[in-house]
């Protein structure tokens, strides 16, 4: 594999918070329309729905700026931040939709 087309996977792998390897797995898994025996007997989802990719991505986001206002010891800013990210990974954790 050339060094230009693993640094692209790199990066499309980390734009999606998975590995290199993960990655490339899911895109064949998804071209050849087919799933692994331990994929199917684990029951988890092969590909993270994007809305869920979304929510994620705005609750760390959410929690950097909460980390930066304890450090700036900006406690109201730091609570509002995490009540945020908590707004984003509660209905995920219980398996609703993103509100």
């Amino acid at each position: 594999m050339s060094g230009e087309l693993s640094a692209a996977i790199g990066r499309a792998a980390r734009r999606d918070g998975l590995t290199g390897g993960a990655w490339v797995r899911r895109l064949l898994l998804e071209r050849l329309d087919l799933q692994s025996a331990d994929d199917a007997r684990s029951g988890r989802p092969v590909r993270i729905p994007e809305a869920h990719q979304a929510a994620v991505a705005a609750a760390l986001r959410e929690l950097a700026e909460a980390g930066s206002a304890v450090r700036a010891r900006d406690e109201a800013e730091a609570a509002h931040r995490l009540q945020a990210a908590r707004t984003h990974l509660i209905p995920l954790a219980l398996g609703q939709a993103e509100p």
